[in-house]
């Protein structure tokens, strides 16, 4: 746990150094549009993170994408706000999605691979913890209510009292 926390803590130093993310319009040429922290370009594609996930269209289904000018102000707050919204969604998805093959497997007796799996749900965890330390950071110690609207899913007691019972017996596998 004492390593765990050393290293959040370590990364949080190096990134608060940074500025804010920059934001992109990605304009359709069916004249939709969307803003995201970020997007890449993969096999004639064009990709991005929104709330539900990653989204991609094809390049030819794209007119335009454009840098969004850091100002201070609300502009840029809500452009953070998307980022920040969207990286926890993401991570809580990856968390639900371990959750049930934790689930499944210790139904299923599959306990060997518990291990990996409670290794995905503690990453998923630490790294909505560290999306919320980085937001607390730069507002002041405070967290946004828009942050706490998006829960966070409830470990079940049957997998805390499983993972304790494996992270006493099996070591993870590195």
């Amino acid at each position: 746990m004492k390593l765990v926390a050393t290293t959040l803590l370590g990364c949080l130093f190096l990134l608060s150094a940074g500025t804010a993310p920059a934001a992109y319009l990605i304009s359709l040429k069916n004249g939709n549009s969307f803003t995201t922290p970020w997007y890449w370009m993969d096999g004639g594609k064009i990709y991005f993170m929104q709330y539900e996930g990653q989204v991609g269209f094809n390049q030819n289904q794209v007119q335009s994408i454009h840098k969004v000018p850091e100002t201070e102000g609300e502009g840029q707050e809500q452009a953070n706000r998307e980022f920040y919204l969207a990286q926890k969604e993401y991570h809580i998805s990856k968390l639900k999605g371990h959750l049930d093959a934790f689930n499944m497997n210790l139904k299923e007796g599959l306990v060997q691979l518990l291990p990996i799996i409670q290794e995905s749900i503690q990453q998923a965890q630490e790294e909505i913890l560290f999306l919320e330390m980085e937001l607390k950071q730069k507002n002041k110690g405070a967290v946004p209510q828009w942050w706490t609207e998006l829960a966070v899913p409830e470990i079940p007691p049957v997998v805390q009292k499983t993972m304790a019972t494996l992270h006493q017996s099996v070591p993870f596998p590195r």
